[in-house]
């Protein structure tokens, strides 16, 4: 494809796909690379500081109740995308 040659519309659509593919391979770095690791950081800080807490009692939570917020960045990710 010569990018010379092309007419306005094909100089659109090129255009807009180009900048969608580059959106969403920036929304999915970003993602990747922050999003979830700080969502399984919070995971290890909260379970750190219940270890510690004097009301650990009143919480029995499950890995996965623990997970619950990983996996609820992991939806809004999809519903971003």
């Amino acid at each position: 494809m010569n990018l010379l040659k092309m007419t306005h519309s094909e100089k659109k659509l090129f255009d807009f796909v180009v900048r969608f593919v580059s959106e969403f391979h920036s929304y999915q770095d970003l993602f990747v690379q922050f999003y979830l690791p700080a969502s399984l950081k919070s995971i290890q800080t909260f379970k750190r500081e219940l270890k510690f807490s004097k009301y650990k009692q009143f919480f029995n939570l499950t890995e996965d109740e623990f997970k619950e917020n990983y996996f609820e960045t992991v939806r809004l990710g999809y519903v971003g995308v």
